[in-house]
């Protein structure tokens, strides 16, 4: 049971950092990161953060609170 607490854990965080990658900030459509902690249980949204830079206190922060993060890049629209 634990081992699979850890697994989906590990998972989560790999699903994550796999969503943020280090160039973000050099991508000149890359506008911000718009994050959601959302319940476990309800999946009611606890808070939200706007910001360019990621912050890695969110995901410990929303575990605290026993919920997820939803993260989505948000970029600027290019006009064509």
């Amino acid at each position: 049971m634990n081992r699979k607490i850890l697994l989906s854990l590990f998972s989560a965080s790999m699903l994550i950092s796999a969503n943020v990658s280090a160039y973000d900030h050099n991508d000149p459509n890359f506008r911000y990161y718009l994050v959601t902690c959302l319940d476990k249980t309800t999946h009611t949204k606890l808070w939200f953060d706007i910001s360019r830079y990621w912050e890695n206190a969110w995901v410990p922060r929303c575990r605290a609170e026993n919920g997820y993060l939803d993260v989505e890049k948000v970029y600027w629209q290019v006009e064509r």
